[in-house]
């Protein structure tokens, strides 16, 4: 009986001890694929989120750049957004879209003619992203869509100008595969199965289907207001490496009846090739990826580096394991900047993009940026932080060598303006003694003059030189304005003798072409407070501007209208040809004509408009132009008054 409980007892006692251990093994091997996973999950939604905002802070400077005025037109656009489409593939174009939600200037337009004039509004996730750019006044980003130009991406959507005015906003348009794919480079021999989400609308990712299960992992990052996520699960492949030690366990079951210790001495081994391999993996994903990782543990001392660290700094990363990051930043005890980030690793705090520069032996400064989170264990308990860092030198230097190309450019035209506002003697004064003696030549004033070929040449050159001081009186004044020489002196002015006092002045042109002067009035309108010289160059730039452009028998009207309070808004109203709307823009730039005025036989430089919006708004007010071609044009300049 002994005989046979005996084997029966091995078989069992055996047959338990091979069931526990492979309990204990599959249990540690999940464990292992989890912590694998989750450490791949927060790399790579880390440099995600740090990849999208390098290149959200570009449209910003674009968004910079037009709200200041640097950029005025669609050949300094393209001069500005072409250097940036080289340094970033992931852009499909960069495009000012104006406030109709109409796509106006795109770069590069090669690849992009789809989109020009596209009407934004008729589309659906675009329309609505534009409106809550248009009512935020802030940046948005729409969910995953089909591009135009083919493939998917998204748009994100910065407004130009204020809450309460948005004249236009800058359109980044991003294609995803060439965003994300060199994240993911480390991920080609399929260890892990990736997607990315937008809520519930996929983003990127590869066709299988991601199930709750061993190792699965979401982690969420922030792209300009939206929330994405990222979802990681080991593909078969690598959890049946993982699970190598399984299959073997499984196999030796039979013999372990005979022979249990030597079972468990060649299970506690597999086990440790299976860590191993596992740690070979982690360390393939950090030395195939573009940035590094690093790791602190929990006395905040740093415990591991990835192998792309020493090709960046050229220095052995030896002494830094084991110290702390106040041990090897002694130097930076009394900088606020780096005591904000002591104080966040010791209150265990999430390392958002902390940006330092360093200095390297024999190399240039280099400009760096970390993020990292701390890791807690099932308790609780702070374990220490993983996190990754990018070498941001050559984006620092690209964004530098920007501001130092905008800065010279300023220059020179600064340096323009005070030469043109300088010159005002010198070119005024022998042009007023050619009208001068033109005009006594021309009225005979010092006796006759028998020829009347001579009279006729005296009054030609009488006009010339006359619209030749105009022009450059027009030209020294835009350049005073823009040297900051121009000082006004506001009063309080009545509007309507103003108004009526330039349209005395203009009736001989306007009786020339029989165009008929009118202004509508209401009792108790405000006085204007203004400079009476810039108001009367404002008005007369105006009405010669409708008058110019108004066929013969037409009509040219002034009206007032006192609202908002605190403001009183003049308006000129004519019947003329009118200007289309892609060039209402243009005509507001200096020398800038619509293609409708350039079929018109006139006089002009195209500086009046111009003249008029500046020294407006140097009042603290607005000018603002409606227009249909072939339908007149309507002109309002709003200035403040006094009650």
């Amino acid at each position: 009986m002994r005989t046979v409980l005996a084997p029966v007892a091995a078989f069992l006692i055996s047959a338990l001890t091979v069931l526990t251990v492979w309990f204990l093994v599959d249990a540690k091997e999940t464990q292992q694929i989890q912590s694998d996973t989750l450490i791949v999950a927060e790399q790579v939604a880390a440099r995600l989120e740090s990849t999208i905002s390098t290149r959200l802070t570009i449209g910003a400077l674009i968004q910079h750049e037009l709200r200041t005025g640097e950029i005025v037109d669609e050949e300094e656009f393209a001069r500005f957004t072409k250097p940036i489409l080289d340094l970033f593939p992931d852009f499909q174009a960069i495009n000012w879209v104006n406030k109709q939600g109409i796509i106006k200037w795109v770069t590069p337009l090669e690849g992009n003619e789809a989109v020009v004039d596209l009407d934004l509004k008729k589309l659906d996730l675009p329309s609505k992203t534009l409106v809550l750019a248009d009512q935020s006044g802030m940046l948005q980003v729409t969910p995953p869509i089909e591009l135009v130009q083919g493939g998917r991406g998204f748009v994100a959507y910065f407004p130009i100008g204020t809450v309460y005015q948005i004249h236009g906003f800058i359109n980044i348009v991003f294609r995803t595969d060439p965003l994300i794919s060199p994240i993911l480079e480390f991920n080609s021999d399929h260890k892990f199965h990736i997607k990315i989400w937008d809520g519930d609308q996929p983003i990127f990712g590869d066709a299988h289907e991601i199930r709750a299960g061993p190792g699965n992992v979401e982690r969420k990052f922030h792209v300009g207001g939206r929330v994405w996520r990222i979802s990681l699960t080991p593909s078969a492949k690598n959890i049946a490496a993982q699970s190598e030690t399984m299959d073997e366990i499984l196999l030796v079951v039979g013999l372990v009846l005979a022979l249990v210790m030597a079972v468990l001495i060649r299970t506690a081994g597999l086990r440790q090739i299976a860590q191993d391999r596992s740690e070979a993996a982690l360390k393939d994903f950090a030395e195939t990826a573009s940035d590094w990782f690093w790791e602190m543990d929990e006395n905040l001392r740093f415990s591991n580096f990835s192998g792309h660290v020493e090709e960046v700094f050229g220095d052995s990363t030896k002494h830094y394991i084991g110290k702390t990051r106040r041990e090897v930043s002694i130097d930076r005890d009394n900088d606020e900047h780096w005591q904000r980030h002591f104080e966040d690793l010791d209150a265990h705090r999430p390392i958002e993009n902390f940006a330092y520069n360093i200095n390297v032996p024999d190399g240039d400064p280099l400009y760096i940026t970390i993020s990292g989170r701390p890791v807690f264990d099932d308790n609780g308990k702070f374990t220490g932080y993983r996190g990754t860092g990018t070498n941001m030198t050559q984006q620092r230097d690209a964004e530098r060598r920007l501001v130092l190309a905008k800065d010279e450019a300023e220059k020179a035209n600064h340096a323009k303006s005070e030469f043109l506002a300088h010159m005002s003697h010198e070119l005024r004064t022998p042009l007023n003694s050619i009208i001068g003696f033109s005009n006594i030549w021309a009225n005979e004033t010092f006796g006759p003059v028998n020829n009347a070929k001579y009279l006729e040449y005296a009054k030609d050159i009488n006009n010339a030189s006359t619209h030749l001081l105009a022009i450059i009186s027009d030209i020294l004044d835009l350049s005073k304005i823009e040297a900051g020489e121009i000082v006004l002196e506001p009063e309080e002015i009545d509007p309507v003798s103003e108004v009526r006092a330039c349209l005395t002045m203009l009736e001989t042109m306007a009786a020339a072409k029989q165009i008929n002067l009118n202004t509508i009035t209401s009792s108790g309108l405000p006085r204007v407070y203004a400079d009476k010289r810039a108001l009367k160059q404002i008005l007369i730039n105006l009405l010669s501007n409708a008058i110019k452009f108004t066929p013969p028998g037409g009509e040219v009207r002034v009206d007032f209208d006192p609202v908002p309070k605190g403001h009183i808004t003049i308006i000129v109203t004519d019947t003329g040809i009118g200007i289309s709307e892609r060039d209402l823009v243009k005509v507001l730039e200096p020398f800038g004509q619509s293609r409708a005025s350039a079929l018109v036989s006139h006089e002009g430089t195209g500086l009046g408009l111009p003249l008029a919006k500046i020294l407006t708004e140097l009042h603290g007010g607005s000018l603002t132009i409606q227009s249909e071609e072939g339908q007149g044009t309507t002109v309002k300049i709003q200035l403040p008054a006094r009650e």
